[in-house]
Parts: C-alpha cells; sequence; structure tokens
C-alpha cells in the first residue's frame, strides 16, 4: 500500500518534461529560457528525471518499508577488512571461524597456566 508521499512521488517522477512543462517555468534564478539552454539546466533537470525513473521503484520500496542498506554494506566492509587481515590463513575454514570471532562479539579471556 502506498503512502500520500510515495503517491506524489510517483506523480512528480512520472510528469512529462516536455515543452508544456518548460514554458511553464519560465524562469530558473531569473534567467531567461535561452540563458538556461545555454547553461545546461534543461539537460540536468531531464537527467535528474530520468535517474528517478530508473529507480523509481527502489525509491518508493524505501518510503513504504523504511529499510536501508548501509547496515549490510557496513558488515560487508567489516568482513573485507577481516579478510585482508587473515590473508596468509591456510584454509577458508581458518577465515570463517577468524570473522565468527570477530563479528559476534564474543570477548575470550587467555588462560594463563601457572608452574
Amino acid at each position: 500500500m502506498a503512502t500520500k508521499a510515495a503517491r506524489k512521488l510517483s506523480v512528480l517522477a512520472l510528469e512529462p518534461l516536455d515543452a508544456r512543462f518548460l514554458r511553464r517555468h519560465q524562469t530558473v534564478q531569473g534567467l531567461d529560457r535561452r540563458e538556461r539552454d545555454a547553461l545546461g539546466v534543461n539537460r540536468v533537470i531531464r537527467a535528474f528525471a530520468g535517474t528517478i525513473r530508473r529507480h523509481l521503484d527502489g525509491i518508493l520500496a524505501f518510503i513504504a518499508t523504511g529499510l536501508r542498506n548501509g547496515p549490510i554494506e557496513g558488515f560487508n566492509g567489516k568482513i573485507r577488512t577481516i579478510t585482508r587481515r587473515a590473508y596468509g590463513f591456510h584454509s577458508a575454514s581458518s577465515l570463517i571461524s577468524f570473522i565468527f570471532l570477530c563479528c559476534t562479539g564474543l570477548t575470550l579471556h587467555p588462560v594463563f597456566k601457572t608452574p
């Protein structure tokens, strides 16, 4: 179920950027149409609209669910760092054990043996 903000965003993203739209918005920060064209503002607006259209499903999914991929990217970076630290291990099972050791929050205390 789409929220009000998601519906509004989808309507804005799907609105065509044609000559009628550009005629209605004659000025961008006090510039007339020829100056805007010279600065490439129309090209930038069209590129932005294209980006929104390409990623519309992901944008609407984020608005609807609130999920993001930041925590997963952080965890992936941590595992890559551990993999670099584990260079030279003889087997993949040693690397996997090292990842579990570093990512589980387990605290190991050294055992001291007295003679």
